[in-house]
């Protein structure tokens, strides 16, 4: 259950930054990190919804280093790249 929803956060996340196919390896690295950040974060926050104590210390930066990756991939979707017509046509002749 859990890699299935790391997949489809980092499908969606791809998809914000453009596609797939148009990332660096760099930042399909980044895009792991993120997804792996946010998914500890909301376990800490499933431990302190169940009245569990946290270390609000380690909540604080998980955090900070999730904003700092979500900045460093770019807080706005990006449109993915689009060929014209007569681009595709010259290609598929």
């Amino acid at each position: 259950v859990l890699g299935k929803a790391v997949s489809q956060r980092f499908e969606a996340v791809a998809n914000d930054c453009g596609g797939l196919d148009t990332l660096s390896h760099a930042k399909v690295g980044l895009i792991k990190r993120f997804i792996w950040f946010e998914c500890v974060i909301e376990g800490v926050e499933l431990q302190l919804a169940a009245g569990e104590q946290i270390d609000i210390g380690s909540y604080t930066q998980l955090t900070n280093t999730w904003l700092g990756l979500a900045r460093t991939l770019g807080l706005e979707r990006r449109p993915r790249p689009v060929r014209r017509l007569h681009e595709h046509l010259a290609e598929v002749s």
